[in-house]
């Protein structure tokens, strides 16, 4: 936004439009904050100004943190205020998912996480243990939460994620490239030009389709339910973990060579092989 208002800086007309022009910028700002662009938002809390800056709000995340802050909620009384996405509260925690469904009778949410453990306990991401089960000195503990999302056609959508962050990779490849822009960009155009049909797929639960290679456990929460408090080593590479991407492009370039595929020596996530007829299949990854 520019605002050149020439060599009398000082007329009462020119002070006049910096201070519009300063208003509007101020404006657009709060409006990015608040995610006005998207059909996404936050409720609002009624705060005043002094209590919504940055440093009271590194204070309350941090406070939020202890143990002791739960039961001090409990015993004010203090209104929850849950995310929106759509039009539809997204639950924090399994709490969360019960009240919300209990107020909406409904139970969509609880669907939403019994899918995704069904998915996960089918393509057996887990070696399940005993409550008591104590790993080796070998394996490192992970903490897994969960990710609620609302998606545009207003279906539930859970997912499991690790906090791979927390996990030392050591002596394990993380690297894991993908399909150049330029070249999706080239083959559209070639089969614009050869009137070629593009097809498109996506695969379902991509990562935990290859295995993992770090020795991971962890302990799964009421989500699982007759699972709940059992101790349990990863054995897929869930999303979130670090070395995840490497192991699913690792698992369908295999694949793809298998099967005939040859990648292109410009860009190594593009393969290709020769149909019957003459034509060129090409695949992204």
């Amino acid at each position: 936004m520019q605002n050149n208002l020439g060599k009398r800086a000082n007329d009462i007309y020119r002070r006049w439009a910096r201070l519009f022009l300063r208003s509007v910028r101020r404006a657009m700002r709060r409006m990015k904050k608040s995610n006005l662009f998207s059909f996404y938002s936050s409720s609002y809390h009624p705060t005043n100004k002094k209590l919504r800056s940055r440093r009271t709000q590194k204070l309350r995340q941090t406070a939020e943190t202890r143990d002791t802050l739960d039961s001090k909620k409990q015993a004010k009384g203090k209104k929850h205020y849950d995310e929106i996405q759509y039009g539809h509260a997204v639950p924090r925690k399994w709490k969360d998912i019960i009240r919300i469904d209990e107020m909406n009778n409904t139970s969509c949410w609880k669907e939403a996480v019994a899918k995704e453990v069904a998915a996960l306990l089918h393509l057996q991401c887990f070696d399940i243990q005993s409550p008591d089960f104590k790993p080796n000195n070998e394996f490192q503990y992970v903490h897994m939460h969960w990710v609620y999302v609302v998606k545009p056609d207003l279906t539930y959508k859970a997912r499991l994620v690790c906090d791979g962050s927390r996990v030392d990779p050591k002596g394990l490849n993380t690297r894991a490239t993908v399909v150049k822009t330029i070249s999706v960009r080239l083959l559209d155009l070639i089969a614009d030009a050869w009137n070629k049909e593009v097809l498109t797929g996506d695969i379902g639960n991509a990562f935990i389709q290859s295995e993992t290679k770090e020795k991971i456990y962890t302990r799964f929460g009421d989500e699982f339910g007759e699972y709940r408090k059992c101790v349990a080593i990863i054995v897929k590479a869930l999303y979130v973990l670090t070395t995840s991407a490497e192991r699913f492009r690792s698992k369908f370039a295999d694949l793809l060579r298998s099967i005939g595929f040859k990648s292109s020596r410009y860009d190594r996530n593009a393969w290709m092989i020769k149909c019957p007829s003459g034509c060129l299949d090409v695949q992204y990854v």
